[in-house]
């Protein structure tokens, strides 16, 4: 190599992503070296993926320091970019969504490639790197499953250790989620099998032979999948772990209201504790149903007859009184859906009435309806199946919402271990 040659490779800036491939939640530090000393520059991060129709964003400038360098994980942005703190991951969940892109990463079988670019002042690109983020571990095996009234996918770690003396638990995913082919959000429960899980993503509705749309809900049918579940030699602690959001949460607690010692712990987020908008049944058991007032009758999903009503109803309400295992319900301040009604302190109510110690009510600031997987771009807006628009979730900012989702992330795995 001639001396010039070498000199000028000196002289690039060096681009490191500590891990370089990882799973979503897990934080990453990214390192640029050899630029000039007390300079701005600008680190553009892109995820594209035109055959899934995903296109985010974000800007964010750093500045050099007096070796030439900075590190997301001790440096913060300066003013003007997509986020404020200093958090080494916050290239990746400050990516704003660009027109015309998908809102959900659906597809988990594949890696997420991110491009980083750094660029000067004069927009001139000083070097560029790749790194991928994945919902699953490669040593987890996925496999669909389609057995009458059980219709989801299932998720399967390798075996544990001879060494390990803890019991394997399994988590069922219940999401108020389904694209127009039929599939269940599986991001949850891939994350959730490679923390070493077995877990079961869930479909209640658009599945085979399921209704398009959810209303009326027989637990009998889901507890088809509770069972099959529990009968898995895989499963050693058959006390089955329940996770939802907003109307899978709500059936997650009356499963775990009605199904006494075959469920262990539930993590619910984000929903009213109520049967929305038709009746939830279990044998003779009955959720009185309760119907929303919706749009364009109204610019926000309301309840009908008004929440006071609700909240003085104690047969519209899931009776969490009944359920046996502990409960860890998340909130997010910035929730739509409770920015008129504090659901969550009615049932956190009704459970300390009754006794019920170990119900456990966490509100996050900045939080919205919509809370994904971490380090994942936020979503504040998308198409509600009931009124086939774009609806406004709450949240806004995106550095609120998407701190508020680590932290919540990593409180709902260690409850799932503990319980």
């Amino acid at each position: 190599m001639r001396l010039t040659t070498y000199l000028q490779s000196l002289s690039r800036p060096v681009i490191k992503v500590r891990p370089a491939t990882s799973l979503f939640d897990a934080p990453v530090e990214i390192s640029v070296a050899n630029l000039p000393t007390n300079i701005s520059v600008l680190l553009k991060t892109t995820l594209i993926c035109p055959t899934n129709k995903l296109h985010f964003e974000s800007l964010n400038r750093y500045k050099s320091d007096a070796n030439g360098h900075f590190n997301t994980g001790l440096t913060a942005p300066l003013p003007g970019s997509h986020y404020k703190c200093v958090h080494g991951s916050g290239p990746l969940w400050s990516v704003i969504k660009k027109e015309g892109s998908k809102t959900f990463l659906w597809n988990i079988g594949e890696p997420f490639v991110y491009n980083l670019a750094v660029l000067d002042e004069n927009n001139t690109k000083l070097g560029e790197t790749t790194l991928s983020k994945t919902f699953l571990d490669p040593s987890v095996t996925r496999i669909g499953v389609s057995q009458g009234n059980v219709q989801g996918c299932l998720f399967l770690p390798p075996q544990k250790p001879a060494s390990q003396t803890k019991l394997t638990k399994a988590v069922i995913t219940v999401d108020g989620l389904v694209d127009a082919r039929g599939r269940v959000y599986e991001g949850n429960a891939a994350l959730l099998a490679s923390k070493g899980f077995v877990t079961f993503a869930l479909g209640f509705f658009g599945c085979k032979g399921q209704p398009k749309m959810y209303n009326h809900i027989d637990l009998e049918k889901v507890e088809e999948s509770v069972d099959f579940l529990r009968g898995l030699s895989q499963v050693e602690d058959k006390r089955i772990g329940l996770l939802g959001r907003s109307r899978g949460g709500d059936i997650c607690m009356a499963l775990a209201a009605f199904l006494d010692d075959k469920i262990g712990g539930t993590v619910v987020i984000n929903n009213p504790f109520a049967s929305m908008p038709g009746d939830t049944v279990y044998r003779n058991q009955r959720i009185k149903g309760t119907d929303f007032v919706r749009p364009p009758l109204t610019s926000d999903f309301r309840m009908v007859g008004g929440e006071e009503a609700f909240g003085r109803d104690e047969k519209r309400q899931v009776p969490v009184e009944l359920v046996r295992g502990p409960v860890l319900s998340i909130q997010g301040a910035e929730d739509s859906f409770a920015k008129f009604f504090n659901y969550q302190s009615v049932a956190e109510a009704r459970a300390k009435r009754a006794g019920k110690l170990d119900f456990e009510a966490v509100v996050y600031p900045g939080l919205g309806h919509l809370l994904a997987v971490p380090n994942s771009p936020a979503c504040f807006h998308a198409l509600n199946l009931h009124s086939l628009k774009q609806f406004d979730y709450g949240g806004s900012d995106v550095e609120a919402h998407s701190l508020a989702t680590n932290h919540a992330w990593d409180r709902a795995i260690n409850f799932f271990k503990q319980y």
